[in-house]
């Protein structure tokens, strides 16, 4: 059985995150990632829906990968992301040429989900998960170049700002703690990483939910 794929990612630092994440965990899963999109048996586009020219772009993104499919209709075409997040059974209803939506939560389950999916056992079209942090336990493949990366620090806005979105699409604030993130910066430094990028939705506000008060300037210290 042909377990190759194509990721295309699309949107932010952060999303981009959970692209390496999502490339990771298939390798660990026996999946084997090529450049060219003609060579997968699955298409996979990780989407942004922040703002509409995110929307358009990730809709033309998804469309160039169905033309793929469509001169051969055995591979599979995968959206993830905000623009699921967001949509949800819109989207559903209206890219027929998709086989699978997954929102933004549904990260760690990639490589279960296209293994159903290819064995034709994956029953529904549409995967909106519980809410997922990840941790640096987690396998991950870096796209960056090798003295830099992104550290994702946490998860969602406690906000609601009238103006974002950003809470209904990636929820509530969720902070991974010190220690896990000090294990990770450690592990990338010992790869080779010298700029360390902290990234989140609402960086300052990093700790307030799992410590009860603001930690950012703790952690950088550490």
């Amino acid at each position: 059985m042909n377990r190759s794929f194509h990721l295309v990612s699309l949107g932010c630092p952060k999303n981009l995150v959970d692209s390496e994440v999502v490339y990771g965990l298939l390798e660990e899963g026996s999946w084997q990632g090529v450049d060219q999109p003609e060579e997968a048996a699955v298409l996979l586009i990780n989407t942004c829906g922040f703002i509409q020219p995110a929307v358009e772009e990730s809709i033309e993104e998804i469309l160039q990968l169905a033309a793929y499919k469509s001169s051969d209709p055995d591979k599979k075409l995968v959206v993830i992301g905000c623009l699921v997040q967001r949509y949800r059974e819109k989207l559903e209803a209206e890219l027929e040429e998709v086989d699978l939506f997954v929102g933004t939560e549904g990260v760690v389950q990639m490589a279960t989900l296209l293994d159903s999916l290819i064995g034709g056992k994956q029953a529904e079209s549409l995967i909106i998960a519980d809410p997922f942090l990840m941790t640096s336990a987690l396998p991950r493949r870096r796209s960056t170049p090798f003295f830099r990366a992104w550290l994702k620090i946490t998860e969602g806005c406690d906000n609601r700002c009238s103006y974002c979105l950003i809470p209904s699409i990636r929820g509530r604030l969720r902070s991974r703690s010190e220690a896990d993130l000090v294990e990770e910066a450690g592990a990338l430094a010992a790869g080779g990483v010298r700029e360390l990028s902290l990234v989140a939705q609402d960086l300052t506000a990093y700790g307030t939910d799992l410590y009860g008060e603001r930690r950012l300037e703790s952690l950088v210290t550490r």
